[in-house]
C-alpha cells in the first residue's frame, strides 16, 4: 500500500511540472491579454520554461492550447491563463502554476537582451523598500545574504519557515525549515545582515 501511494504521489508531482498541450483547443488570438517573456530555467532542478509577466511574476504552465510555438529564452508571448491552485511542482521558482487558455507569439525580443534589473546588495533589511516590507510582513529572526548565480539571494528565516528571495525581491523558494535545500545548495558565502536578539 505504501508503494502504491508513493507511486501516485510521484506521478502527480511530475505531471504538474510538464507542459502539456491540449489537443481539443487551438490558439485564440482574440482573448489573450497578458504579455509574458519566456525564461529558460532549466539550470534549476525540476524546472523548464517559466513565463514572466511584466511585474516579474513567474508562471509555470501546466497546460497550453494546441499550437506550433517553440518555447525559447526571451521569446515574447501574449497569453491568458487561469491559476491552478491544487497542483504540485518540484521547480519551486514559480509564483503561480497556471493553465494557459490562449497563446499568441509576439516574436523574439529583437535580438536585444532585456535590460538587466538592478541587483540589490543589502547590508541591512532597511536598505530597500521591498526588503523592508518583507521584514515587516514576515518578521524573520534571521536574514542572510548569499552569493547566487551572478548576483545575490536573501534567506529569511522564522522559527518554522524559510523563504529565499533573489536580489530583485522575487520569491525563489518558501517552505518549512529544510524544504529549500536544493536552492540552498546553489547559495554561497552566507553573510548575516540581520539577526533578532532575544
Amino acid at each position: 500500500m505504501q508503494k502504491l501511494c508513493f507511486f501516485f504521489a510521484l506521478v502527480l508531482g511530475f505531471s504538474a511540472c510538464k507542459v502539456q498541450q491540449q489537443t481539443g483547443q487551438s490558439t485564440s488570438s482574440g482573448d489573450c491579454n497578458t504579455i509574458v517573456l519566456v525564461k529558460d530555467m532549466q539550470g534549476l532542478d525540476g524546472c523548464q520554461f517559466l513565463l514572466e509577466e511584466e511585474d516579474g511574476t513567474r508562471l509555470l504552465a501546466t497546460s497550453m492550447p494546441k499550437n506550433d510555438i517553440q518555447l525559447a529564452n526571451n521569446l515574447m508571448l501574449k497569453i491568458s491563463y487561469e491559476e491552478v491552485k491544487d497542483a504540485m511542482s518540484i521547480c519551486m521558482a514559480e509564483d503561480k502554476m497556471v493553465e494557459v487558455t490562449c497563446i499568441e507569439n509576439l516574436g523574439m525580443t529583437g535580438g536585444i537582451k532585456p535590460q538587466k534589473k538592478n541587483c540589490d546588495k543589502l547590508n541591512s533589511p532597511n536598505d530597500v523598500a521591498w526588503m523592508k516590507a518583507l521584514n515587516t510582513k514576515i518578521k524573520p529572526n534571521l536574514v542572510t545574504r548569499h552569493i547566487y548565480n551572478d548576483g545575490f539571494a536573501y534567506e529569511l528565516r522564522t522559527k518554522e519557515k524559510e523563504l529565499i528571495y533573489d536580489c530583485q525581491g522575487n520569491l525563489i523558494c518558501e517552505g518549512m525549515i529544510g524544504d529549500c535545500s536544493k536552492i540552498k545548495g546553489q547559495l554561497r558565502e552566507p553573510y548575516v545582515i540581520w539577526k533578532l536578539d532575544y
